[in-house]
């Protein structure tokens, strides 16, 4: 009789043993799939950056070959100049004065990511979003896929 018993629970063991290691496999493979698919996505973002940067440098290429052939010689003080007036400009055409004022209820602060959701919510475009809370397109863009891809999981 005890070795029936000794016998019974060895084989309960063996399958135990069997499962765990079936769930472990299974645990490896999630997890090397998920890196893969993070790396594919932080990838194809460095590719992007790195096609903003290239379609920056020939605009600016362009630009400053444009000043040359007037016979205008400008240098990098005036540029940054009308760099920054331009930006100030966009920043006061998206300034709402309502943003400043806080009305007598309990005001909650988001965070980041929970306000880049809630303006995609909204239906901004990403464009505006990063603009609206003053980052990167690409952080935005960065952002929101990595928060729906681990609602997806």
């Amino acid at each position: 009789m005890v070795s029936l018993l000794l016998i019974i629970s060895f084989l309960l063991h063996a399958v135990t043993l069997y499962v765990l290691y079936q769930l472990f496999q299974q645990l490896e493979s999630q997890k090397q799939h998920d890196n893969e698919e993070l790396e594919t996505l932080l990838l194809e973002f460095i590719q992007e950056i790195k096609h903003e940067n290239e379609r920056l440098h020939q605009l600016s290429s362009q630009q400053s070959k444009y000043h040359s052939m007037d016979g205008d010689h400008i240098d990098s003080a005036e540029v940054m100049q009308e760099s920054s007036s331009a930006k100030t400009e966009q920043y006061l055409e998206d300034f709402d004065i309502s943003d400043l004022l806080i009305p007598h209820e309990e005001v909650t602060e988001l965070s980041e990511l929970g306000k880049m959701l809630q303006l995609q919510e909204e239906g901004y475009a990403t464009d505006e979003i990063a603009r609206k809370l003053h980052r990167g397109k690409t952080e935005v863009e960065l952002m929101l896929k990595l928060q729906h891809s681990n609602q997806n999981t």
